[in-house]
């Protein structure tokens, strides 16, 4: 069996590299990640946002096509980044991340 490649991280795939392998999909991250992005898409709209409101051309800017795998659970956002969607939809980041 051939060692991983330089830059391999054992932890570095996504849920979507997982399903394309044939692993379970409900690992606590990738349900955290669906429920976030489900949170924040919805919060969105009900402000009547698009995703491309939320372009940003600052160098930590947020980009429609990020914040599209956010909603979809298909990336694990920073927390700055959760900010400043958070501080887009006029709320706390304890109110967005509130999954309960």
């Amino acid at each position: 069996m051939p060692l991983p490649g330089p830059g391999h991280h054992e932890n570095s795939d996504t849920p979507a590299d997982r399903q394309n392998r044939g692993a379970a999909e409900t690992e606590p991250s990738d349900v955290f990640l669906r429920k976030l992005g489900k949170r924040i898409r919805e919060l969105r709209q009900k402000k009547g946002l698009t995703q491309e409101d939320f372009d940003d051309q600052t160098p930590l800017g947020i980009t429609s096509h990020g914040l599209q795998g956010i909603e979809y659970g298909q990336k694990n956002s920073k927390i700055y980044t959760l900010y400043k969607i958070a501080r887009r939809l006029g709320l706390d980041l304890r109110d967005l991340v509130d999954l309960e």
